[in-house]
């Protein structure tokens, strides 16, 4: 079997996976009711233009975020090309474990590989991105807790430790500990760095990031915004999958109930979050007095947070996968 057939056939059983223990988990926390799915007949059409739009958004608020990072880092890359790679990145971290996040891999192969950008810039622009969205998250979980007088005791738990690993990785000490952790790795993988500069690729693990304190501290603030924007969106989700099932929520409660969804999904546990996901739709349905409904919410929420997006970023993942393969 080949590389790419082994591929495909990894794709397809972390997708049979998903779907199962999706489909599995679903009809056991609810009450299967024929009738409540005819509102899955029903859904305007509308509704799932507006999802893909927040999709799209989505990921084209990361594609700024990681462009202005390497700018920063006197690296110059083509908007295009950063969003088709951050769709394929899409696709990888939702067929594996996780929710939008795990396919950081295929973006550090293809940024390295195919762009000869220094692995430990990479890197480190990677964890700064996923830092500061962390942060920002976190701190309005944080604050929506406090203002809808919301207690959550495992949301609480999980908040402040986020918390602090973010400004850690933010931090000149970790960025002093990666590099000398790359440089010591670097040199175990001699024979991995002979194979890439035979391609022509470089893979410098020595070098040092310098960047001014002033000019690093713009650079986070202007991700903090774009990152605090792209929050305010992902909450569109959850008022759009309420709406879809005719319950009215307020966009507030409903950014409350989007961003514990993903402080509860960070630890990655199953492909996609199938399983823990919905037992937190579970939850947030009780919250709400929709339990009733529970099995066509979490069916229309899973339907704009990870089929759609899965389908739409499986031909990016293609494109960028066969550049890949050219390379190797």
């Amino acid at each position: 079997m080949n590389g790419k057939s082994r591929l495909v056939k990894r794709i397809l059983i972390y997708l049979i996976i998903s779907l199962v223990i999706i489909s599995f988990t679903s009809l056991i926390l609810s009450n299967f009711n024929c009738q409540v799915l005819i509102h899955l007949f029903r859904i305007n059409v509308m509704y799932i233009i507006i999802s893909i739009i927040v999709f799209v958004s989505l990921t084209v608020f990361n594609t700024l975020k990681l462009i202005i990072i390497f700018k920063r880092f006197n690296y110059t890359l083509k908007f295009v090309e950063v969003l088709e790679l951050l769709f394929a990145q899409t696709f990888t971290s939702l067929i594996t474990p996780g929710l939008y996040t795990g396919g950081e891999v295929i973006t550090l192969s293809y940024l390295v590989l195919n762009k000869n950008l220094n692995i430990h810039y990479v890197i480190r622009a990677l964890i700064i991105k996923y830092s500061v969205d962390t942060l920002t998250l976190m701190i309005m979980t944080i604050i929506l807790t406090v203002l809808l007088n919301v207690v959550i005791p495992i949301l609480i738990m999980l908040v402040i430790p986020y918390v602090g690993v973010s400004i850690l990785f933010l931090s000149d000490t970790f960025n002093k500990f990666l590099s000398k952790f790359l440089s010591k790795m670097g040199s175990k993988f001699s024979k991995l760095q002979s194979f890439l500069k035979s391609r022509g690729v470089s893979f410098n693990l020595n070098q040092d990031i310098i960047i001014s304190r002033n000019a690093y501290l713009k650079m986070i603030l202007n991700i903090t915004v774009i990152s605090i924007v792209h929050w305010l969106v992902y909450g569109v989700f959850f008022l759009l999958s309420l709406d879809t099932i005719g319950f009215t929520q307020s966009y507030v409660y409903s950014l409350l109930f989007a961003c514990m969804y993903t402080v509860l999904t960070t630890i990655p546990i199953t492909p996609g979050s199938a399983g823990i996901g919905e037992i937190i739709n579970y939850y947030i349905a009780g919250m709400i007095g929709i339990r009733d409904m529970y099995l066509v919410f979490n069916t229309v929420f899973r339907l704009y947070t990870y089929f759609i997006p899965l389908a739409l970023s499986s031909i990016f993942f293609i494109h960028v996968v066969k550049k890949l393969v050219r390379i190797l």
